[in-house]
């Protein structure tokens, strides 16, 4: 296994540390679980915030609950003026009930990385949806058998990471089990993932490809993955191989697991030295490490090397629960669809005249749907600081109904969104702000 592919980092570059404990049977295992006493946050009585905030860059409800101590469905029931959940703006008002419940935890998963590997394999594993601030015990083995544990107390959102090691005495082709457990006075809480023992010369698949493998500094790299969390927030970095790498973008991966954006190669880079993009899902240990990029010597025909040729444009999945992109009002999804754009470094306004451009119902034979069709806009100026983008469109809005509100907004401001030096989007319409002239 590389070094790469066992390396866990943070934006900083600090790699994260972990302790192990001694092994324990399974049986030994579940008697120490049954004497744990879980730490858990108390219901409390009133929020831990006044009777409203006002929404700052980067919030977004579900962390506004979380960070005032209140459930997710009471503030919403508490803010009916909120047509879509997904989008609230800087300086908004935000009521906050005082009677609301903290929220309780998700679903309760972990995953690994790698996902296979010899006896002596680290196997980082990030676990989500457990209880906040209970200790979790983690463990790899045989089902029935040894267990390497550790134990890892969660975080404020029932988070927590670790890593443990593949142990002696397993055979090759066997199906190792790696679990979490934390026990709360109703029961154990428990997820798990399968690790498949290889032999010591078979390396785990590459579940990250770029594409091209080749270029000078600054050259534009379309990234492929699958198999990520869905709808995480993935930061992307960028480094040679076998070194520490510093994190270039982030995006968000789809409701499948997928991945496909654009990044570019640092400018940095010097001609035959080989560079690799990784990629981590927020919270996670787990890094997935791309095939080899080889940088080239500049040349007259790279002219275009440093421009963006792709991007993506968001449309509307009618009545998907979420299940193929970011869910929003009426119970549709918004939806990534990649398209082609002429060179530029203004990848933005690209993006966004793309967009406006498209004066279809439907988008192709996809089924998407194109809230926008009715309408005639066109890009009057775009501006980019400290995060904020400024766009401003002039012409005429027309909507075929309640539901295209909150499509019309989706599309425009996730189209804005994808690009990870946008943190938040104001959008005006002929001099309005957005959430007025829909309205």
């Amino acid at each position: 296994m590389s070094t790469l592919q066992t390396k866990t980092r943070s934006k900083s570059g600090r790699r994260r540390t972990v302790s192990a404990f001694s092994t324990i049977t399974v049986t030994l295992l579940i008697v120490a679980l049954a004497l744990l006493m879980p730490t858990q946050a108390q219901a409390q009585s009133q929020s831990l915030c006044g009777d409203t905030v006002t929404v700052a860059r980067g919030d977004t409800l579900r962390g506004i609950a979380q960070r005032c101590g209140v459930s997710f469905s009471a503030l919403i029931e508490a803010n009916p003026q909120i047509v879509n959940r997904n989008l609230i703006y800087v300086g908004q008002q935000i009521n906050i009930p005082q009677d609301g419940l903290p929220e309780q935890p998700g679903e309760t998963t972990i995953s690994i990385s790698p996902v296979s590997g010899p006896v002596g394999t680290r196997v980082d594993v990030a676990a989500t949806g457990f209880p906040a601030d209970s200790e979790i015990v983690f463990g790899i083995g045989p089902q029935g058998l040894t267990v390497e544990t550790n134990r890892v107390v969660t975080g404020p959102e029932g988070q927590s990471e670790t890593s443990l090691v593949v142990p002696d005495g397993v055979e090759v082709g066997q199906t190792l089990v790696v679990v979490a457990f934390v026990t709360q006075e109703d029961g154990v809480v428990e997820a798990t993932a399968n690790f498949n023992v290889t032999s010591g010369d078979t390396q785990p698949a590459v579940p990250v490809q770029i594409e091209p493998t080749s270029g000078p500094p600054g050259a534009n790299v379309q990234v492929t993955a699958s198999g990520l969390p869905a709808n995480a927030i993935i930061e992307m970095g960028a480094g040679q191989i076998n070194t520490e790498y510093d994190i270039i973008a982030q995006a968000q991966s789809d409701a499948q697991g997928n991945l496909n954006r654009s990044v570019r190669i640092p400018e940095l880079a010097n001609a035959g030295e080989e560079w690799v993009i990784a990629v981590t899902p927020s919270g996670s240990p787990a890094d997935y490490i791309s095939n080899q990029f080889t940088v080239t010597e500049p040349s007259d025909d790279d002219e275009n090397q440093g421009l963006f040729t792709r991007t993506n444009i968001y449309l509307i999945a009618l009545e998907d629960e979420g299940r193929s992109g970011t869910q929003i009002g009426c119970g549709d999804s918004v939806v990534p669809v990649e398209v082609e754009i002429e060179p530029t470094l203004a990848v933005l306004t690209a993006a966004m005249n793309s967009l406006l451009d498209l004066d279809e119902r439907f988008y192709g034979e996809s089924g998407l749907y194109n809230a926008l069709y009715r309408s005639d806009l066109s890009v009057d100026s775009i501006s980019l600081v400290n995060g904020v983008a400024t766009i401003n469109l002039s012409g005429e809005v027309s909507l075929g109904g309640v539901c295209d509100v909150p499509r019309f907004e989706a599309q425009l401001r996730q189209t804005a969104l994808q690009y990870y030096t946008v943190d938040s989007v104001e959008i005006t319409i002929n001099g309005e702000p957005l959430a007025q002239v829909v309205q």
